[in-house]
């Protein structure tokens, strides 16, 4: 697996601060669309930013961009087109405006949330861990498109009747409202919003922790807020299948300090949301907390839509071995390039929507 290079503060200052400088110099062409032409659609990043930005389309076209094939139909069947997307890196986008926290206690970024909107006022969550911790193509703001059609051209070789095909062939005369949301780690593209206008950085509400907990050890984990059936546990759940994971695990601080090729075993996080009726807001985000105070975050949106969020795990035990230190139960994240959300002796999983 090949991860970006981390981040180094000062280099990371010294960049951004570069960039802040080209991109107020590509405004000044902007200020000629003055004078009866329409002015530049504009994207703000705001929030929990050091430099909110404001944005226009032609401005990500000069942009290092991506090129990805997106396949738009949702979950409930709804069909958009398949498309061939250029666009920016949602995280090279966070990082020219500088994630910045307000809590002292905590600066890691891993529990802050990015929250999309676009004209309409439709809104879609999405964890810092699945924009920076992934792939920099997993998520993108595209500024073209080119709609990809059936290779024969011909539909009536095989279909006689019209309607069979027509309304397969019609999204792909659409015009596309730019720039576009995509979310490529999503096996659905029920996130994928179009015309954007803001994207906002979240900073939660901090839950300070006992940093002297020694061991650190969480006697009973409870599962809170928007879910059906809220419920504590001191054990994985009978009813769920069990299931093992083989890695290593490399940290942001760290990268990789052995001991070696670690074991968890335990339930599909994924499956015990599911059991407990996680409510299926895409607004909402997941916050699991530590007895000590770390805590990470986890949108719904890439629990219940993401290609490997099967892989999730709560484990109970580690090597063959029952968790107490870090236990009685651990989050393991597999899917992401570093372990920082993975948290130990969960005791707590807050499932809350942003908009609310």
């Amino acid at each position: 697996m090949i991860s970006s290079p981390p981040t180094h503060p000062n280099r990371s200052a010294r960049w951004t601060t570069g960039i802040i400088f080209l991109l107020a110099v590509m405004l000044l062409p902007a200020a000629a669309f003055g004078g009866g032409a329409p002015a530049p659609v504009m994207i703000s990043i705001t929030g929990a930013v050091r430099h909110p930005l404001e944005l226009t389309r032609t401005m990500l076209t000069a942009m290092e961009s991506q090129a990805l094939q997106g396949n738009d139909i949702s979950r409930d069947g709804s069909y958009r087109g398949v498309f061939s997307y250029r666009g920016v890196p949602l995280k090279n986008l966070l990082e020219l405006a500088g994630i910045t926290k307000k809590d002292p206690g905590f600066k890691k970024p891993i529990d802050t949330a990015v929250l999309v909107r676009n004209r309409s006022g439709q809104q879609v969550a999405l964890s810092w861990g699945e924009i920076f911790y992934r792939q920099p193509g997993n998520v993108i703001l595209a500024y073209a498109g080119t709609p990809l059609h059936p290779a024969h051209g011909n539909c009536r070789r095989c279909h006689e009747d019209a309607s069979v095909y027509e309304t397969r062939l019609a999204p792909l005369g659409r015009t596309v409202p730019y720039p576009k949301l995509i979310t490529a780690g999503d096996r659905r593209a029920d996130r994928w919003i179009e015309d954007i206008v803001e994207i906002e950085v979240v900073e939660l509400p901090a839950k300070p922790g006992d940093r002297n907990l020694k061991p650190l050890y969480a006697a009973a984990m409870s599962i809170v807020g928007q879910v059906a059936k809220p419920m504590t546990l001191t054990a994985l759940p009978a009813g769920l299948e069990r299931h093992e994971i083989n890695i290593y695990q490399v940290g942001d601080g760290r990268i990789y300090h052995g001991p070696g090729e670690l074991a968890f075993s335990g339930i599909s996080f994924q499956e015990l949301l599911q059991s407990v009726g996680i409510c299926d807001d895409l607004t909402a985000v997941i916050v699991v907390w530590s007895p000590d105070g770390y805590r990470s975050l986890l949108s719904v949106g890439e629990v219940l839509l993401g290609k490997d969020a099967d892989r999730l795990l709560l484990a109970d035990h580690r090597n063959g071995e029952k968790l107490y230190e870090d236990g009685r139960f651990k989050l393991v994240v597999p899917t992401d390039l570093m372990a920082d959300r993975w948290i130990k002796a969960v005791g707590q999983v807050d499932v809350r929507s942003l908009v609310q």
